[in-house]
Order: C-alpha cells, then sequence, then structure tokens
C-alpha cells in the first residue's frame, strides 16, 4: 500500500537542508569577506621586500656596538609620539657606522624612519604632523599591545619609482612595514 503523506515529507527535509546550507554559507561569507578587505588593504603596504628591509634597519639600529647616547633621547621623543630616525649622523658617533646607515638607506631607497612606543596610540594622534601616506598607513594599523620582548618600534617608509612604459613618466609609489624592536 502506497503512503500518501511521504512527499511533503521529502519536501520539508529538502527545506531544511537547503536553510542549513545557506546559513553555512553565509556565516562563512560574513566572516570570510572582511578578511579579504583586511589583506587587500594590507597588501599595498606591508610587502615582502618592505618587511624584509625593515628587518635590515632593525639589525643595524640594534647592534649593541651601535647604541649610543643619542639612543635615550630618541626614546624620550618616542615616548612624546615619535623620533625620526632618518639622520644617520645624529644616530651615530663613528662615521663607519654612519656611512654603513647612509648607504643602507640609500641602498634600500628608505624615505622616513620613525621609532614610536610599541603601542602606536600615542603616533596615531600625533598623525597630522606626519605627511598623508603616513597617516594613511597608521590607519590601517591596529594598537597593538606591548609583548614582552618590544618596548619601542620602527615604522619605514620606502620610496620606489615606477615608469610607466607608455608615457615614459615616472611616478613615485610608497610601501610601509613596522617592526618591533628593543633598545
Amino acid at each position: 500500500m502506497k503512503r500518501m503523506g511521504s512527499k511533503g515529507f521529502a519536501l520539508v527535509e529538502t527545506l531544511v537542508v537547503a536553510m542549513f546550507v545557506m546559513t553555512i554559507f553565509s556565516l562563512v561569507y560574513t566572516n570570510f569577506f572582511p578578511m579579504i578587505g583586511e589583506y587587500e588593504k594590507r597588501e599595498k603596504y606591508d610587502d615582502i621586500d618592505s618587511v624584509y628591509n625593515t628587518f635590515l634597519i632593525k639589525r643595524m639600529l640594534e647592534e649593541p656596538s651601535t647604541k649610543t647616547a643619542n639612543y635615550n633621547t630618541m626614546r624620550n621623543e618616542a615616548n612624546g609620539g615619535y623620533s625620526d630616525l632618518k639622520r644617520c649622523n645624529t644616530l651615530f658617533s663613528n662615521a663607519l657606522k654612519v656611512e654603513y646607515c647612509t648607504r643602507l638607506y640609500d641602498k634600500l631607497k628608505v624615505d622616513k624612519v620613525y621609532l614610536t612606543r610599541y603601542n602606536l596610540t600615542t603616533m596615531k594622534n600625533k598623525k597630522s604632523t606626519l605627511d598623508s601616506y603616513m597617516a594613511d598607513y597608521l590607519d590601517t594599523l591596529p594598537n597593538y599591545t606591548k609583548p614582552a620582548n618590544y618596548s619601542y618600534r620602527i615604522v619605514v617608509k620606502f620610496k620606489h619609482e615606477v615608469n610607466d612604459e607608455s608615457s615614459n613618466v615616472a611616478s613615485e609609489v610608497y610601501s610601509f612595514a613596522t617592526m618591533g624592536v628593543d633598545f
């Protein structure tokens, strides 16, 4: 004997499964889509070359033989917002270190180097004194909490020249990176 109600049960079961699958897809979409946007926003700033070059600058600054009394002044400035580390002759007293620093900055095409507290809140509050590119980059960064081994961080701006082959016009493109340092 054939049951009359089995067609209705299959329809309800199909609707329940479809709603379950739609709910899972909507949860995945709402959690995954903002992550893609965050990745695309950061892709323009923290590229591999900039991060590696920032690491080279960090190694130069953290080298024990290069630490001078000027670091205390820089830390005090960084506590009030940020300190500019682009001036090699004020960073180091040794002429060889000044030359190495100058060559490194020129080779890496460093435009700006700032020392700030690890938590970027103070620097973000003073971003009106920075150029618009740096201010935009700071807006993309979260306010990091201080890890056990770093009290400060460096924020580096690199300047790249891009040639447009169709119009033979060179334009400037900036990339950025940030890294914790220990002074």
